[in-house]
């Protein structure tokens, strides 16, 4: 580590020290890009509150109780959370931690008691399942033609001269990449996997509102059945 703190680049004439994790638009990016030091922010963030809001529950309905979890908690579990797509289940376990508590909290249930049947309960994507729909709803406006053409740009229409039923089925091109660790974990990469494992009739969807509506069915199903 001291070896590392006295390094340095010169950069327009100064000095910029390197170092292990850096801090853009409140994601915490480390060198191994593991995002650990991002998740446990974040943890530490919503667990706070969590416990301040446990110390007024009784104080409050349930609606009004999920209604400030949801804004001091799950805000923080969601909070550009499309960057952890890839990551191991181990490693967004801390989050799923939270989102487990928090809905307990909301439905007054005990510590052991069911964290599923608790989410399911309020109808709660799982966090893995939350990220996959923030990236699923991206690419849905990259491929419609809603997104800023330097995301849209990034995808291309699968087109075989072999199998013309790829066009038909609206499937994106997935490039190839030499890394596995983190080449997989590209938007343009695992983004186009996640959309092609969609049901045709969710990737045939125009209307964005009808697309989230099944996609967010598709996934629930996914987590809990």
């Amino acid at each position: 580590n001291d070896k590392t703190e006295s390094q340095s680049i010169l950069a327009g004439g100064a000095d910029v020290s390197i170092t292990d994790c850096v801090k853009l638009l409140g994601v915490q990016l480390d060198t191994n890009l593991s995002l650990k030091s991002h998740i446990a922010s974040k943890v530490r963030v919503a667990s706070f509150n969590l416990h301040k809001i446990r110390k007024i529950r009784k104080f409050l309905d349930c609606e009004s109780c999920k209604s400030v979890v949801l804004g001091l908690v799950i805000s923080h579990i969601d909070y550009c959370n499309a960057i952890l797509l890839g990551l191991p289940s181990c490693a967004i376990l801390p989050l799923q931690s939270i989102q487990n508590q928090a809905a307990k909290l909301i439905l007054c249930k005990r510590n052991y008691d069911s964290a599923t049947d608790c989410l399911r309960s309020l109808h709660w994507l799982p966090v893995e399942q939350r990220i996959k729909f923030k990236v699923i709803c991206l690419i849905f406006k990259c491929v419609t033609g809603l997104a800023p053409d330097y995301l849209s740009n990034m995808f291309t229409r699968r087109v075989s001269t072999y199998n013309i039923r790829s066009i038909s089925t609206n499937t994106l091109h997935v490039s190839t990449t030499r890394t596995k660790r983190f080449g997989n974990r590209i938007f343009s990469i695992a983004g186009a996997e996640l959309w092609n494992e969609l049901p045709l009739p969710i990737r045939s969807h125009s209307n964005f509102s009808s697309f989230k509506r099944s996609l967010k069915t598709y996934l629930f199903n996914e987590a809990f059945n």
